[in-house]
């Protein structure tokens, strides 16, 4: 018969365990807190990685990922997720403010006929305008993209004011003789 590791100890407070336990019972927390919590009670009472995923139905190296964070960081460590580093940002800030820039002056300032931008008008000053600016990636933005990075930090359109139509601002017919 094979022998058996010993597991080393998670240190673990009697707080800590009773959070652990009232989230293992959980109902309302997210499923993925149950199942880290249920794992670091089996784990605190010596039950093997194997035994433990086994009984989880899942596989061992998502409990030893545990263990391990539980290990290094503690009990709270190990039942909070970490930020993911992501795809980093083609478009840097200073290229977003350069282009916030542009959209705040006039058309006409740089020759164009319109008094306001429209989106292809923009589009394109923007791919005519960046290299020479230094902000070569604006120019490789589709048209959907830049709109989108305009309106994301809240610079957008100026809204639309309707002015009444015609019909509103008549006055009422009064014929003579007619009773009102």
């Amino acid at each position: 018969m094979p022998r058996r590791k010993q597991n080393s100890p998670i240190p673990m407070t009697a707080r800590d365990r009773s959070m652990l336990e009232q989230t293992s019972k959980s109902r309302t927390e997210p499923l993925r807190r149950v199942e880290r919590a249920i794992i670091l009670l089996h784990y605190a009472d010596g039950l093997s990685i194997t035994e433990i995923a086994r009984a989880m139905g899942t596989d061992r190296m998502k409990v030893a990922r545990r263990v391990k964070r539980a290990r290094d960081l503690g009990v709270m460590g190990a039942m909070h997720d970490f930020p993911r580093t992501g795809r980093p940002r083609l478009v840097t800030d200073e290229a977003r403010a350069w282009a916030h820039a542009q959209a705040a002056i006039k058309p006409r300032f740089w020759g164009y006929s319109g008094e306001s931008w429209t989106h292809s008008m923009f589009v394109k000053h923007i791919a005519d305008h960046c290299a020479e600016a230094g902000f070569p990636i604006l120019g490789r933005l589709s048209r959907l993209t830049l709109i989108k990075l305009l309106k994301s930090s809240g610079f957008g359109p100026p809204p639309v004011v309707r002015q009444p139509s015609n019909r509103a601002r008549r006055k009422p017919l009064v014929l003579p003789g007619a009773e009102q």
